[in-house]
């Protein structure tokens, strides 16, 4: 992921019958999978990813499927090797899907079905800590809300976590 650091002058090119030198800049060093592992969670509880592609952490996208509501305890956590992720206080339906990119630090709400982006999806992460993930064993727990009482809990269906593996 290199960008080119200076203006590249055509007609000098033509003219040096096609020799020239192009300056890049790399902010993200990185080489990344061509074909990436992806994993899915679909119950709650304590679950173990394990990364065999990369040699470096990969900041991961997680794809959220779950309801919350904008009331305060209408929440889900997502805990990935101590680090906790809780998606709540706002509205997230049953047809769409929460988008939590780590790499890009930030989150979109997108139609389940289409993959078009609604809305940006950070106002919904309360507790904002974004995953990495290691090479080889990382926990990741999911936890909903416990509202026994409460006639609006959150619930969750599924977490899809491309792993974005990648080597330095």
């Amino acid at each position: 992921m290199a960008r080119v650091s200076e203006a590249v002058d055509v007609e000098r090119l033509i003219r040096s019958s096609g020799n020239f030198t192009l300056h890049f800049i790399c902010p993200d060093p990185h080489s990344y999978a061509m074909t990436d592992e992806t994993f899915t969670i679909s119950t709650e509880g304590t679950h173990t990813v394990t990364r065999t592609h990369g040699s470096a952490d990969s900041a991961p996208v997680y794809y959220l499927r779950a309801q919350t509501t904008n009331r305060p305890n209408s929440y889900v956590d997502i805990t990935t090797n101590n680090i906790r992720l809780r998606v709540g206080d706002g509205v997230l339906v049953a047809s769409q899907e929460l988008v939590i990119d780590a790499s890009l630090v930030t989150a979109k709400v997108v139609n389940a079905s289409t993959g078009e982006t609604i809305r940006n999806g950070m106002h919904l992460l309360k507790n904002i800590g974004f995953p990495v993930l290691r090479k080889g064993g990382n926990t990741v727990q999911v936890q909903v809300s416990p509202l026994a009482n409460s006639s609006t809990p959150a619930s969750f269906t599924e977490l899809r976590i491309q792993a974005r593996n990648r080597w330095r």
